[in-house]
């Protein structure tokens, strides 16, 4: 449990998506930089460059889908099967869905505890279709983190670290399955709009040092982990 509250520390986000895992990364005017030759690697996030013509500054964009088609093979669909009981011993069976990122080439996924609490099945969907059973590996209820491991390796990842201090008013590309929609995941663009940002996740529950953005994702976009 340590170890993975240590995974905080990195101030990365799944979103993760997600992430529902929210798998929020923050854009790059660089689509080209990669942390590994074979593998994809999530933009950094600098502060778009600008461009002077006379007295006004000219934004540059970022491209978005050459950033989307390099991190998008790590991006993983996830749908928990959650079996619940009502006081008469009634059984009733729910799915909880959300976004993973695969942070490991070993199959290790960062996803949302929220996305996977209380699944007696957890099915995990790569980018390309294939659908693998994931082992739940640890959870942390304050964080709203949990790890899993997929069978297998030689996954394509992005690596846990943070290329440079995030600030308010870069770029951030959400990419997720919050919703478990057919046909791979949804893509949205925004901004940071805020940091250090604390939410009550649910009655007791508090989560800190969250990033704020305006990219929309689900009824719960307004704040991500970091």
């Amino acid at each position: 449990m340590e170890s993975l509250r240590n995974m905080i520390k990195f101030r990365y986000l799944l979103a993760v998506v997600m992430l529902s895992v929210l798998a929020a990364v923050a854009c790059s005017s660089d689509p080209t930089a990669t942390a590994e030759p074979s593998t994809a690697s999530p933009p950094v996030t600098q502060t778009p460059g600008t461009n002077e013509v006379g007295d006004v500054a000219m934004l540059q964009l970022p491209n978005i889908a050459d950033t989307v088609e390099k991190v998008r093979p790590a991006v993983v669909s996830i749908v928990a099967r959650i079996v619940s009981q009502d006081r008469f011993g009634r059984q009733s069976t729910g799915f909880g869905s959300g976004t993973g990122v695969i942070f490991d080439e070993s199959g290790l996924v960062l996803t949302n505890n929220h996305v996977i609490e209380g699944g007696v099945e957890i099915t995990v969907t790569q980018d390309d279709g294939t659908q693998v059973v994931a082992e739940l590996i640890g959870a942390d209820l304050l964080s709203d983190l949990a790890v899993l491991q997929i069978p297998g390796d030689g996954y394509p990842f992005l690596p846990l670290h943070q290329n440079g201090p995030l600030r308010v008013g870069d770029w951030v590309i959400a990419i997720g399955n919050a919703l478990a929609l057919p046909g791979g995941p949804t893509v949205t663009v925004g901004v940071v709009s805020a940091l250090g940002r604390s939410i009550e996740s649910t009655p007791g529950v508090t989560l800190y040092d969250l990033i704020q953005n305006d990219t929309s994702i689900n009824p719960r976009r307004t704040a991500v982990g970091r």
